[in-house]
């Protein structure tokens, strides 16, 4: 008794590209096959594969609105966190100082809101110092105890408090 088994079908031959070889050579898409001139012609530079010319600065107006959809989004998708991270500036201070993590935030969150401005500011410092040790490995180990430091002393300094002097101390 034998099986039968169906003999494997030949491979699919790949099928012949068109005689084409200059990139700029459009075929024209308007002409009859019959007529003589349905050949391939070059398309003139400038202009798309239809033969349309776009307005002048089409690319630029695009381009500058690719541009300004990514930095608002990008700028909308960060407010909520740059806005968390100025209200919770203080957090940091205010549970070194004994606070609960919920106390914390509610201290700070307050304190922020009494002083908008100096904490915007210290803010920026602190953002700027950060992103420019951030770019080396060693500047950003040594300046984060200085960076707790600076907080606490704006925290002790906003509350009305003196900082204590470092000698006496």
């Amino acid at each position: 008794m034998t099986s039968h088994v169906p003999s494997p079908s030949p491979a699919p031959q790949p099928q012949a590209w068109p005689a084409q070889t200059d990139p700029a050579v459009q075929p024209d898409s308007h002409a009859d096959a019959s007529h003589p001139q349905a050949t391939a012609h070059p398309a003139p530079a400038g202009q798309g594969p239809a033969g349309v010319v776009p307005p002048p600065g089409t690319d630029l107006a695009s381009d500058l609105g690719a541009a300004l959809r990514f930095a608002g989004n990008a700028l909308l998708r960060n407010i909520p966190g740059l806005i968390a991270s100025v209200l919770l500036f203080f957090a940091i201070p205010a549970s070194a100082r004994g606070a609960s993590p919920v106390e914390a935030i509610k201290q700070s969150v307050a304190l922020v809101r009494a002083n908008l401005g100096t904490t915007i500011v210290a803010w920026l410092v602190l953002s700027v110092a950060g992103s420019a040790a951030g770019m080396f490995v060693l500047p950003i180990i040594v300046t984060i105890p200085f960076y707790v430091l600076f907080q606490l002393g704006m925290f002790e300094r906003l509350h009305g408090r003196e900082l204590p002097d470092p000698a006496r101390a």
